[in-house]
């Protein structure tokens, strides 16, 4: 055989191989993206890609697994956790740790669970804005009205994400409940939930609140959970800041 063409041969081999070898490691690479955020009562979110999907089910496979975990927005440690209808937490000896309060835990290094400080709100310049624009005139009763500070787009400055709620308040004599969760920015207001009840759906819905404030090292993400009245259901929703906006990202329920 012609020594050009045996070279030819090898030179396309190598290149074979790198190929295919480049593939291998991109596939790997890929698989590793797959990111966890693990909650209360065995609810896994997982983030493959930038695309979020709730595994609720078959979730042995993820048990004695290390996690960096919180409880009430406080670092807990990097330990075992083990799902079985609950969350169960144990250190390297697999020795359980007791806890207490809302937990959430990640399998990636980067991602925070971050403080959330309430403090209490006195100015409802913003809040008579919402209500000036869907028409009513006022409420009364409010159950929570509050704001948590935190530098969402990562500018070195404080924004302020809102929630205010009548829902369910033993003071609200009029006929009407309204709850909003918003973020100002620079005076601009953005929505991230809002519900206006009125009359006999006033006992449908559910009051808001925010569970956790988390950071991927690159973005903030925002889990709102909403609680019924009637028949203790909670919502979970995980909305992702991004082009000065929240965009929701993945909802379900709970008991």
């Amino acid at each position: 055989m012609n020594k050009k063409y045996i070279k030819l041969i090898i030179v396309l081999l190598i290149l074979s191989i790198l190929f295919f070898v480049t593939i291998g490691i991109k596939l790997i690479k890929q698989d590793k993206k797959n990111n966890y955020i693990i909650i209360d009562d065995s609810f896994i979110m997982e983030n493959h890609n930038n695309s979020w999907s709730i595994i609720n089910k078959n979730i042995k496979k993820y048990n004695w697994k290390f996690y960096n975990i919180y409880v009430d927005h406080e670092y807990f440690g990097n330990h075992y956790l083990y799902f079985n209808n609950n969350t169960y937490i144990f250190d390297s000896n697999k020795r359980a740790l007791n806890y207490t309060g809302e937990l959430i835990a990640f399998n990636n290094k980067d991602y925070k669970d971050l403080n959330i400080d309430i403090k209490n709100s006195i100015d409802n310049t913003y809040l008579n804005k919402l209500l000036k624009k869907d028409k009513i005139s006022s409420i009364d009763g409010l159950k929570y009205n509050y704001y948590i500070d935190v530098d969402i787009d990562s500018d070195n400055e404080f924004e302020k994400i809102y929630v205010v709620t009548n829902k369910f308040s033993e003071e609200n004599k009029t006929n009407i409940d309204v709850s909003y969760v918003f973020f100002v920015d620079n005076n601009k207001i953005r929505i991230l939930y809002k519900e206006i009840k009125k009359n006999d759906e006033r006992l449908s819905g559910c009051i808001p609140y925010i569970r956790n404030i988390i950071y991927d090292g690159e973005k903030h993400y925002v889990l709102l959970e909403c609680a019924s009245y009637s028949i203790g259901v909670k919502n979970v929703t995980l909305y992702e800041y991004s082009n000065r906006s929240f965009n929701k990202k993945l909802s379900f329920n709970y008991l």
